[in-house]
């Protein structure tokens, strides 16, 4: 098998699971909103870092100069894990609920 075919079939199991745990997700956040309402955060701080990384340290995109680019990057990423500290009641909360029903 070539690295080709190796890294389609790489690239399609990783796809598989990346669809089947979205569908996990989805519904489990059917029964619960606060699930539905964490997925949408998670989601909303993927796409800030993703569009920080291409805005401020793309080399081809970036209208900053040098040191303000990292600085603006910096921060973005800080508003990010500061509104993600907002969830650690409920992923904690949801963490025991998984060993509760491991242990059972």
């Amino acid at each position: 098998m070539g690295k080709i075919q190796s890294v389609r079939r790489v690239n399609a199991e990783a796809g598989r699971a990346i669809t089947n745990r979205a569908k996990q997700k989805l519904k489990h956040a059917s029964q619960d909103p606060r699930v539905m309402a964490l997925i949408v955060l998670e989601l909303v701080i993927v796409l800030i870092v993703c569009v920080g990384i291409y805005v401020y340290l793309d080399p081809e995109t970036n209208i900053i100069a040098f040191p303000w680019n990292f600085l603006g990057f910096i921060l973005l990423v800080g508003v990010s894990a500061y509104l993600y500290r907002f969830t650690k009641f409920y992923r904690i909360e949801e963490k025991q609920d998984k060993k509760w029903k491991v242990n059972s």
